[in-house]
């Protein structure tokens, strides 16, 4: 018997996922979460992936090159990174590999004009044509973050007429100031992949009531069956680690940051209650997990004399030492520290998205304070599980629910010592896709 073979002949799905098996990476961790339950629905995942992640032992996984010369070098400098390191070898390699495939980079970029992740939609496709013949496979799920899962699967369905499923974690349409596509020819592109997933995938979802909203109004006539579901989170594979209160309040966020995705209108906040407030303040720590600060970031922490208070701890990788994933030993942090931070931008776009991070704090049992932005399902997300919620932009509001949090910190609140969170669950979402998928094969 194969080794990915059970001993009932199993239902095989093909699934599509650049960033597969990456520790750490939501885009991962969205698609791997679910494969132990679509196993023990009677489902065999055959995976397609980029070589970015680590090998699969426990489901056949594919990882393929890109073909493009952006493409390899992105991919390149992430296995190269892996194995030797980031030093003085590394930093030569990736001249020297920049400087070979600068002419294939440069033609790419002149023909199409995409992201450094497209050409890898190109082999994708290729070998799941061999995989789709060799295992009688039905049905393609293609899941992003990288858009590219999706144009393969888009391939597939026009060369075999395969059942098509697509998972669109992010909004895929990028627009200007004036409400436009943007004008690159990436940006269109994309915009066109989303009209091509509504007119031609059997069925896609988006993660978020707002996502769902756009998309069908971007596309009335569209004939996939269009759906939204939340991902939720896998509980943590961690040694158990309990809260234990301490003589400062610790306040958390974990995940990236970016110009669009930015601590500084917490941090305006934060200065405005510390100023106000300098005794309280003065026993609060700030821990920055996954991430260095971004731009604006760093300058407030400098201009608002804010570095005292702020610790980064950065991107947590696998400890040889404690034989612990980044993953597992950023979910014991979670666990550890009073009051986690959910950061949710301030574009267009927020309307469209839930941090993926806040499906995983919800596993920590630990209160948030959300600060969201024009989305009303995460707000009220938030406000039924008794967080701490404000405006995202509103640095006032901020800085009243530092006051809040603090003063039910110093108080021994039930909400810091006796929580009580129900995380949501990836097996519920998994189940939902399997039954969505048999309506459509017992209609076809």
């Amino acid at each position: 018997m194969n080794k990915f073979e059970t001993s009932i002949t199993p239902d095989r799905w093909l699934i599509l996922s650049h960033a597969f098996n990456m520790d750490g990476r939501a885009a991962s961790q969205t698609i791997t979460d679910k494969l132990p339950h679509l196993r023990g629905m009677g489902i065999e995942p055959v995976i397609v992936s980029s070589v970015l992640g680590s090998q699969d032992l426990q489901f056949e996984h594919h990882p393929v090159w890109p073909i493009g010369g952006a493409g390899l070098r992105f991919d390149l400098r992430h296995v190269i990174r892996r194995h030797i390191g980031t030093g003085a070898a590394y930093k030569l390699i990736v001249l020297l590999m920049t400087v070979f495939l600068s002419p294939l980079i440069f033609l790419e970029k002149l023909l199409f004009g995409l992201d450094s992740q497209a050409s890898w939609a190109v082999t994708a496709y290729l070998y799941s044509l061999y995989l789709i013949k060799k295992h009688k496979i039905k049905v393609v799920y293609s899941t992003g973050g990288a858009y590219s899962a999706h144009l393969a699967g888009y391939w597939l369905k026009r060369a075999t007429g395969i059942c098509w499923i697509a998972e669109i974690h992010d909004p895929m349409i990028r627009l200007n100031e004036l409400g436009a596509v943007e004008a690159s020819r990436n940006a269109k592109f994309w915009a066109e992949m989303e009209c091509r997933i509504c007119h031609y995938a059997d069925m896609a979802w988006w993660f978020t009531e707002g996502a769902l909203a756009k998309g069908r109004a971007r596309h009335p006539q569209a004939t996939a069956k269009l759906y939204c579901v939340m991902p939720g989170a896998e509980p943590p594979d961690m040694p158990v680690v309990h809260y234990e209160p301490t003589d400062r309040c610790v306040l958390a966020h974990f995940g990236s940051l970016s110009n669009t995705r930015s601590l500084k209108y917490f941090l305006n906040g934060f200065a405005l209650w510390s100023k106000a407030h300098p005794d309280s303040a003065a026993l609060v720590t700030i821990q920055i997990y996954g991430a260095q600060l971004d731009a604006e970031s760093e300058k407030l922490v400098v201009t608002q004399q804010l570095q005292s208070f702020i610790k980064v701890l950065g991107r947590i990788e696998y400890s040889a030492q404690l034989q612990l994933s980044g993953r597992q030993q950023v979910n014991m942090a979670m666990r550890q520290v009073d009051c986690l931070l959910l950061t949710h931008g301030d574009s267009e776009e927020c309307s469209e998205y839930i941090p993926s991070k806040f499906y995983e704090y919800l596993w920590s049992n630990r209160p948030q304070l959300m600060m969201i932005h024009a989305n009303p399902q995460l707000k009220k997300l938030g406000e039924d599980y008794d967080f701490y919620v404000t405006p995202a932009i509103d640095v006032d509001e901020i800085a009243a629910a530092l006051q809040q949090v603090f003063e039910d910190w110093q108080m021994k609140s039930s909400k810091f010592n006796e929580p009580s969170v129900k995380p949501i669950d990836v097996k519920t979402c998994t189940a939902q896709i399997v039954r969505w998928v048999q309506g459509l094969r017992q209609g076809a």
